[in-house]
C-alpha cells in the first residue's frame, strides 16, 4: 500500500482531482476500515475496533467498475481493493503462501503469468487466476488515474483527511459523492481532556 502513495496526501489529492475536473467523470470518496482513539497525548493506550475494511474495499471495486474515479480513504493495514485473492492465499500457513506465490511469474510485458512448470492443484490455480485478474485490474485503474489511496490511523486523522477531501470535492458539485463505509468510533476524547502521559492504572 505504501508504494501507491508518494508525497503528501493533499498534493496527491490535488493532482488526482485536477486530472478529472475538466471531464464529466463522477468522483466518489470511499472510506474504509476502523479508527483508533488515543487515550493520552503521548499515546500508550488507545481504543480500537476490528473492522477489516472488506465492505469499503469491495465497494471501491464496484465504483471503479461503474466508471467512477475513486478516492480510497482507508485505515492503514485494512483490506485493500483487489486484494481478496491475496488475503485468501495468506491463510495461516506462510509456507503454503510462499509456495503458491513462487508459481507466479512476470512476462516480458510486465504482466502476471503462470510458470510453465507449475503443478498447482485446481484450487490453487483458481486462486492464482483470481490474483492475476485483480492485479491487472488494479494496474489498469492506476494507469487510467481512476484510483488514489490516502491512509489514516486515528479518528483525528480520519476526520482531518475527510474534511480535506470534502472541501476539495466541492467544485465537482453533483458529480461527486461520499460513501462512508469506515467503522468510525462513537467515542472520542478531546485533547484538553487527555492526560499528557500514560494513564496510571492505580488512578482508576
Amino acid at each position: 500500500n505504501k508504494a501507491i502513495v508518494v508525497g503528501s496526501a493533499e498534493h496527491i489529492l490535488d493532482t488526482f482531482l485536477a486530472h478529472h475536473i475538466a471531464s464529466d467523470r463522477r468522483v466518489v470518496c470511499v472510506t474504509s476500515g476502523g479508527t483508533s482513539v488515543p487515550l493520552e497525548k503521548n499515546t500508550v493506550r488507545f481504543l480500537d475496533n476490528f473492522s477489516s475494511g472488506e465492505r469499503g474495499s469491495k465497494s471501491a471495486e464496484c465504483f471503479l467498475a461503474d466508471n467512477y474515479a475513486v478516492i480510497f480513504l482507508y485505515r492503514s493495514g485494512s483490506l485493500f481493493p483487489f486484494s481478496s485473492a491475496l488475503k485468501k492465499m495468506n491463510g495461516d500457513s506462510n509456507t503454503f503462501n510462499s509456495s503458491l506465490l513462487s508459481r507466479l511469474d512476470v512476462d516480458g510485458s510486465g504482466n502476471i503469468c503462470f510458470c510453465s512448470t507449475s503443478t498447482a492443484g485446481s484450487t490453487e490455480q483458481m486462486m492464482m487466476k483470481s490474483l492475476k485478474h485483480d492485479i491487472e485490474a488494479f494496474r489498469r485503474y492506476q494507469h487510467e488515474k481512476l484510483f488514489v489511496a490516502i491512509s489514516f490511523e486515528s479518528i483525528d486523522q480520519y476526520l482531518e483527511k475527510l474534511q480535506m477531501v470534502t472541501s476539495k470535492l466541492a467544485p465537482f458539485r453533483h458529480r461527486c459523492c461520499l460513501y462512508l463505509a469506515a467503522a468510525v468510533s462513537d467515542f472520542w476524547l478531546p485533547p484538553d481532556k487527555m492526560n499528557e502521559h500514560k494513564i496510571q492504572s492505580a488512578d482508576g
